[in-house]
């Protein structure tokens, strides 16, 4: 075999046993080839008998000369492949699979100095491992960007071309924590990896993906609590409220913004738990009263902080500024019979909305006009159904599950006036709608 192919077959075998080191390669047989190494690590010695055949490492030229110099003498491990080579203690029970460590020699006189200290070879090696990692910190500040810039396109963007994005980084940093960190380097992978399940998890919301979006949701703030930061666990709290509001738990969704905002270190996530979270889902339950301190709360808290310069996102890491405030409080004030309350705060929203160009929010707070039209008195349908089209024009071939539950809640809230064109005309667009976005579903594979 050529040194490559020796290194291969060793790592195939290493791949099942719990090495510590780093994959042989060409250079690794080099080194012993040419004499630079006398002494491989345990497992890598292993691995060389095995694979050449070899019963002791002395057969492979293999010889511990730093032990040698400190005059403590050392057997070969057992090869874990060899019949018979599995060692017991003194009280006769099998070690198990893994080598054991090899048993110091006791003087005549008892155990030496030497022979009851580790070597300081030994010692040096296993504080280079407790060094290691597999990360650095322009990698984790990479990743950060990343994640900002993923949280920036969930409106912009259709999640057909995000979803995949998220989905190869999520799995990336995963794959990062099955291996070795420094602490601090740990724990800011543990917030990466909470926002990154989060953003999927609004994802397969917007996707319809419902029970997956339940599970990411689920997963995120598990992550979360295991970073014991609170205001990562109120960020992921504040996505699952979502994930239960849209699937129509909004009990669930007021019990996670409400433990969200408890857990909260500093007021910036616990302005979108009050309005996105806690406002919304106090309207679907009904109580008016807890709409309009949830609602208050918000401008306050959001009053109190330095003014923005841009729109926040909807899975902002920071706190939401007053037109996404506004947004929110006009769909928890319509869900609660109150429209009167509601063109002041669309107004605001709308014009930032358009400006920004985020779709999302653009198409929802239509919405949210088109309910208003139709509940004021008295009605008028043709420019709730106006405002409707829009909406839908806006987000075409962008399947937001968001936006059709509430043009499907404005047709059911216009049955009336079926026969008027307009209304006939959303609900033939909504049909059409319908039809594109499951046939765009199924021709999209989706990692």
């Amino acid at each position: 075999m050529s040194r490559q192919e020796l290194a291969d077959v060793c790592n195939t075998w290493l791949s099942t046993k719990p090495d510590p080191d780093t994959p042989i390669t060409e250079n690794t047989i080099a080194k012993i080839e040419q004499g630079r190494v006398t002494w491989p690590r345990e497992w890598r010695r292993a691995a060389y008998r095995h694979v050449l055949g070899a019963s002791t490492d002395a057969e492979l030229g293999f010889e511990d000369r730093r032990r040698k110099a400190l005059a403590v003498p050392y057997s070969d491990p057992p090869d874990p492949e060899q019949p018979g080579s599995r060692s017991t203690h003194e009280s006769g029970s099998v070690a198990g699979d893994l080598l054991p460590p090899p048993a110091l020699p006791v003087a005549a006189g008892g155990a030496t100095e030497t022979a009851m200290m580790e070597s300081p070879f030994d010692i040096d090696a296993r504080s280079r491992l407790a060094r290691s990692s597999n990360t650095s910190e322009s990698f984790l500040a990479h990743i950060e960007l990343s994640v900002g810039e993923l949280i920036g396109k969930v409106e912009r963007e259709s999640p057909f071309l995000v979803t995949p994005v998220a989905r190869q980084l999520h799995d990336f940093v995963v794959g990062l924590l099955q291996g070795s960190q420094h602490p601090h380097q740990r724990l800011r992978l543990y917030v990466a990896a909470t926002h990154l399940t989060g953003i999927l998890a609004a994802l397969a919301l917007d996707l319809g993906a419902r029970p997956s979006a339940e599970a990411y949701a689920r997963e995120s703030f598990e992550i979360a609590e295991a970073s014991a930061i609170g205001d990562v666990q109120a960020w992921s709290r504040a996505v699952q409220s979502l994930v239960a509001y849209y699937n129509g738990n909004y009990h669930d969704a007021l019990a996670y913004a409400q433990d969200g905002q408890r857990r909260a270190q500093t007021p910036t996530h616990q302005v979108r738990l009050a309005v996105n979270g806690e406002a919304r889902a106090l309207a679907r339950i009904g109580d008016e009263r807890g709409v309009d301190e949830a609602v208050n709360r918000a401008f306050d808290l959001t009053s109190s902080m330095p003014p923005r310069a841009h729109i926040s996102p909807s899975l902002s890491l920071e706190a939401y500024c007053p037109p996404r405030v506004a947004a929110n409080a006009a769909t928890a004030y319509l869900a609660i019979g109150r429209p009167g309350k509601v063109d002041g705060y669309l107004d605001t929203a709308l014009a930032a909305f358009d400006a920004a160009g985020l779709q999302g929010p653009r198409a929802l707070s239509r919405l949210d006009k088109a309910m208003a039209a139709i509940g004021r008195n008295p009605a008028d349908p043709e420019e709730g159904a106006a405002q409707v089209l829009q909406a839908l024009n806006l987000t075409e071939g962008h399947p937001y599950e968001s936006v059709s539950q509430r043009t499907a809640e404005f047709l059911r809230s216009t049955q009336r006036w079926s026969d008027v064109p307009a209304i006939r005309s959303v609900a033939d667009a909504f049909n059409d709608r319908r039809i594109s976005q499951r046939a765009l579903v199924a021709s999209t594979a989706l990692p």
